[in-house]
């Protein structure tokens, strides 16, 4: 029996698996009030700099999920400041900054892009805060690699 855009049973069932947060697996939906026992790799790049209540914005959400995957038993999660979202970094070390504690519940899973720490100004605030700098590409992060160790990339 064919279905409607004239794909076969056999069609349908030879697409691969779906990827889902990071491990090969088929989604499904859950009763409200519960969570999945998928554990998640998850890696949030920030590249949103400090001009503009947008970036703000992006940042927040960033630090937000990150937040949740430190909270949640098994994730694995990743925090990479890079491009202009290097610019951050010297911000929230201010304990006066609004997301001060919320970046102190990530701080131990932050890195920061060594060449755009240079780029950006912030090489010294970067030095500081202790934060890790990664330079695997070229002086950057290299994105690929996480992919490949299986963490689904946000970016923000």
């Amino acid at each position: 029996m064919g279905y409607r855009d004239g794909e076969t049973n056999y069609a349908r069932s030879r697409r691969p698996t779906t990827v889902y947060l990071g491990c090969t697996a088929t989604p499904r939906l859950l009763p409200t009030g519960t969570r999945s026992t998928v554990m998640a790799k998850t890696a949030i790049v920030i590249l949103a700099g400090t001009e503009g209540h947008d970036n703000l914005g992006r940042l927040v959400n960033g630090l937000i999920t990150a937040r949740e995957s430190v909270e949640t038993d098994g994730d694995e999660v990743k925090l990479i400041f890079d491009g202009a979202g290097t610019q951050w970094i010297p911000e929230l070390e201010e304990p006066e900054s609004d997301h001060f504690d919320l970046f102190r519940a990530v701080k131990d899973h932050a890195s920061a892009c060594d060449f755009c720490s240079s780029a950006f100004g912030v090489d010294e605030a970067v030095d500081e805060s202790e934060i890790p700098r990664l330079d695997e590409y070229g002086g950057h992060p290299s994105l690929r690699s996480l992919v490949e160790e299986g963490y689904e990339v946000l970016t923000f």
